[in-house]
């Protein structure tokens, strides 16, 4: 459901808490072996959850609205810190993780880097297909992984994985279970801990260590899985508006959205209508031939390129929002957390309870962006993770 933007020349500036000042101036993977990262994924993972029950489906908002434990806005009250993360102009090189430099791409010199669709396997062998940008790089180049959305799809990422791309990281987007062109969960299970149990598979398939950037739901896999294979695995931590403390009346909108909608659509003009009512605070021209990428044609209608089991199989777990903090808190990682102003999602003072959760975490706000941030302001979202990424 993401619009993208084009991409303007950049500025120098910085980005905080309470505002962005940054204004626009197909081959297939063999599956392997699960690694014992991954094995012991599932094992915490049974452990920590009792009775081996099945978690409920992350909304695309992150935990499903109705989840037990005080919304955010009525837990703390206390005026928002700030915390600025300056925004450089690009040099040549940028530093890689493993020591020397990424060497950028001049504007212009070169064609983008382009994608390869590939698939890696989930857990019980899911399918899972991914865009990925740069697969033959080194080992001395950052790998990123991106994780979209409840209800989105890899393409979500297109700008940012080519922007990414094209300054010298391997980019993997992944389409989840149940959405785009990745396989349904054949019992139904979009709980938060099959999720987690993919990631791992699709993280032992890499076989390096990764940036893991998630939105929503793909946020909350994020913390979790951060959690449970730690910082061999996962270096650093991306959150895009998701916070274990959410506002239940944003989740609540993002559920009745996707169940109103959940027989298609005559044509595409009718599902841009409805993306224009959900989302009215975009200005990006109405594209509905655009939507094709996220829709699918079947029995004479478009249809969301979801499971809507995803929709139909979600119950609330009154124990998902204390464990995710938990795991919050456990990080020790660096870990950026990305908020849209105009989210209704997360509140400031959802960002305030995570920020006292995890001390160490940063906190940009986008002022022109709601709960789909980097589809919002996708030049200001994307200079943020790259200048948290390359330091």
């Amino acid at each position: 459901m993401v619009v993208n933007a084009s991409r303007p020349s950049r500025a120098a500036c910085s980005i905080a808490a309470r505002e962005c000042s940054a204004r626009r101036s197909s081959t297939s993977r063999q599956p392997s072996h699960p690694t014992s990262a991954s094995k012991r994924a599932k094992a915490a993972i049974t452990a920590r959850r009792t009775g081996g029950r099945p978690t409920a489906p992350p909304s695309a908002a992150g935990p499903p609205a109705g989840s037990s434990g005080p919304s955010a806005s009525s837990a703390i009250t206390a005026p928002l810190r700030t915390v600025r993360i300056a925004i450089p102009r690009w040099p040549a090189t940028l530093p890689s993780e493993a020591g020397g430099n990424v060497q950028r791409v001049p504007a212009g010199e070169e064609a983008p880097v382009t994608a390869e669709t590939v698939t890696f396997r989930g857990d019980e062998g899911l399918a899972l297909v991914a865009d990925e940008w740069n697969r033959d790089l080194g080992d001395h180049h950052p790998v990123i992984l991106l994780l979209h959305g409840g209800g989105q799809n890899r393409f979500s990422w297109k700008n940012t994985g080519r922007i990414l791309a094209d300054r010298g990281f391997r980019v993997v987007a992944l389409d989840m279970r149940g959405h785009g062109d990745s396989d349904r969960a054949p019992d139904g299970d979009y709980g938060l801990d099959a999720l987690v149990r993919d990631t791992a598979e699709v993280l032992s398939q890499i076989g390096r260590p990764v940036v893991l950037i998630g939105a929503s739901m793909g946020g909350m896999t994020g913390i979790a899985t951060a959690r449970e294979l730690g910082p061999s695995a996962v270096t650093k931590l991306v959150l895009v508006d998701v916070v274990p403390r959410f506002e239940h009346s944003g989740t609540s909108r993002i559920r009745d959205f996707m169940s109103r909608h959940i027989h298609g659509f005559d044509t595409l003009d009718q599902a841009a209508d409805a993306i224009a009512d959900y989302l009215p605070h975009r200005q990006h021209r109405r594209n509905p031939e655009g939507l094709k990428k996220n829709l699918r044609r079947r029995d004479g209608r478009w249809h969301w390129h979801w499971d809507p089991a995803f929709v139909t199989s979600a119950r609330d777990d009154p124990l998902l929002a204390d464990e995710l903090e938990q795991a919050a808190a456990d990080l020790q990682i660096p870990v950026l957390l990305i908020r849209g102003r105009m989210s209704d999602v997360v509140s400031h003072a959802g960002v305030e309870a995570f920020l006292a959760t995890v001390p160490h975490a940063e906190f940009v706000e986008l002022s022109d962006a709601g709960h789909t941030a980097a589809g919002d302001d996708n030049d200001a979202f994307t200079d943020a993770v790259v200048a948290f990424v390359t330091r």
